[in-house]
């Protein structure tokens, strides 16, 4: 199906698909100023986010070939992809499912239930109950969703009181906190009903066996972790790290969840390590 997208920097660059968190949408994400000539960055909004439409039982191996048809219907042969938070596991699947033409990965703050010794484990006490509940009460998490995500500061509320005190810093920020209200909104596009069901499908289909094996990547995988994080552990990055045969793992003493992303300088260099890795493998 037809994904909608966000593009920023230059159609030249090194094309970069850019991968969001549940929720999340398009708009969280912004390219760093300097970086605007090197690297082109298409954000894409999953069905049921933005302006992408709700599809029912949206398998995530789908994602991977409308990704693929993305980059065709924008003539890019070879791409990186970037994916945050529940995004990495979309962004996982396309480096697992197209590996001639993903030539890099970058993760940010990205689970790995399957990795752990129970798949609830390295969750803070947000998400702990959430995932649990998307496992064995779905019905009763897309109603329990629908009402405490009905607008995009209520998003924000909930979001940003679990956090960490790093990112709670980082969200005095205006233009962190705008880019995180827009991008919320738009998660929103669909009505309150369709967010929640898409979030619960996702959180289920994380914690349901995976449809490729993480030691069949083997493309540079750039691991990017924040020690502080409340919402995913530092132990999902470092099981991801053993797991991935090429992997290198950042582990920020003083990030959080959202570090990755809404600090420019953070952000900017694992940018270039796509590039560069790209670069290197001769695209």
């Amino acid at each position: 199906m037809p994904l909608a997208y966000t593009c920023h920097g230059n159609p030249g660059g090194w094309p970069v698909f850019y991968c969001h968190g549940t929720p999340g949408s398009s708009c969280e994400v912004l390219l760093p100023t300097r970086l605007a000539d090197q690297v082109y960055l298409i954000a894409v909004d999953r069905p049921g986010y933005g302006k992408s439409p709700f599809i029912d039982s949206y398998p995530v191996s789908q994602f991977a070939s409308d990704l693929e048809q993305l980059a065709d219907h924008l003539k890019i042969n070879a791409f990186s992809a970037l994916g945050f938070s529940g995004g990495g596991f979309f962004a996982l699947t396309a480096a697992a499912l197209l590996p001639e033409r993903l030539k890099s990965l970058g993760l940010l703050s990205t689970p790995a239930p399957h990795e752990m010794q129970s798949p609830l484990d390295g969750t803070g006490p947000m998400n702990g109950p959430i995932w649990a509940t998307a496992k064995d009460q779905p019905e009763k998490l897309i109603e329990q969703l629908q009402t405490l995500l009905k607008d995009a500061p209520a998003i924000y509320q909930v979001m940003t009181g679990s956090l960490c005190e790093n990112d709670q810093k980082l969200f005095t920020q205006k233009q962190v906190a705008d880019t995180y209200l827009k991008a919320m909104s738009d998660a929103l596009a669909q009505g309150s009903l369709t967010l929640a069901t898409r979030i619960t499908q996702e959180l289920q289909q994380l914690l349901q066996p995976w449809p490729f094996e993480l030691r069949n990547i083997q493309q540079p995988v750039f691991i990017y972790q924040g020690t502080t994080d409340q919402l995913i552990r530092p132990v999902h990055a470092e099981a991801l790290s053993r797991a991935l045969p090429r992997a290198e793992l950042t582990i920020d003493p003083a990030g959080g969840h959202y570090q990755g992303i809404g600090n420019p300088s953070r952000f900017a260099e694992l940018l270039l390590k796509l590039v560069s890795a790209s670069q290197a493998s001769g695209q």
